[in-house]
């Protein structure tokens, strides 16, 4: 138990974590190395005590079309736990060639932390990422967010009156109810919002 070992066996653990974490940068860049282990090894970048400005690095050199989707995917998962203020610049710098898997995964991580999503919103109002290519349910994430900037600068972006509704009718299942089920009751509708 390291809690109550002494410093040598403490330092002994760091020293094994740091040389896991350094051969699964190794293994995680390695294109010759089976997809199971270099997802595995994605999913150590960045973790250990001598965490390199390179790592954000190694994990967006992944996020290729020439790359498996499933090591794609978890190169965003373990760039999101990075503290690095470039993530979010090096996820993006790739959307074109993202699939429509690792956009939701890049989308996910940008609207998940505040001073990211500001990056995001940034590159749609430019024109770098088309607000076109951003998919309905992000669109309503965005429309939807907890910070009322992001509400606001997602209801500028172009299309935003058109591709979501900012008010969806599934929003209140009493409403959805009486659309399903055809009840025609003026008692029950009146109470509801038109």
């Amino acid at each position: 138990d390291l809690a109550k070992g002494n410093e040598v066996e403490l330092k002994s653990a760091v020293a094994r974590l740091t040389e896991l974490v350094r051969a699964s940068r190794v293994v995680a860049a390695d294109a010759a190395a089976a997809t199971p282990d270099r997802v595995a090894a994605v999913r150590l970048v960045g973790r250990g005590p001598d965490q390199s400005p390179s790592d954000l690095e190694t994990l967006a050199g992944l996020l290729s079309p020439q790359t498996p989707g499933e090591l794609q995917e978890a190169a965003v998962a373990a760039a999101a736990r990075l503290r690095d203020p470039r993530v979010p610049e090096r996820l993006l710098d790739g959307w074109p060639s993202h699939g429509p898997r690792v956009r939701s995964a890049v989308l996910d991580t940008l609207l998940g932390r505040e001073p990211w999503w500001g990056t995001l919103l940034d590159r749609i109002e430019a024109g770098k990422v088309p607000a076109a290519e951003i998919d309905a349910v992000h669109r309503q994430r965005m429309l939807d967010h907890k910070s009322s900037v992001v509400r606001e600068r997602a209801a500028e972006l172009p299309g935003a009156d058109h591709l979501v509704l900012k008010d969806p009718p599934w929003r209140d299942l009493d409403r959805m109810m009486l659309v399903v089920d055809g009840v025609a009751n003026d008692e029950r509708r009146s109470g509801l919002p038109r």
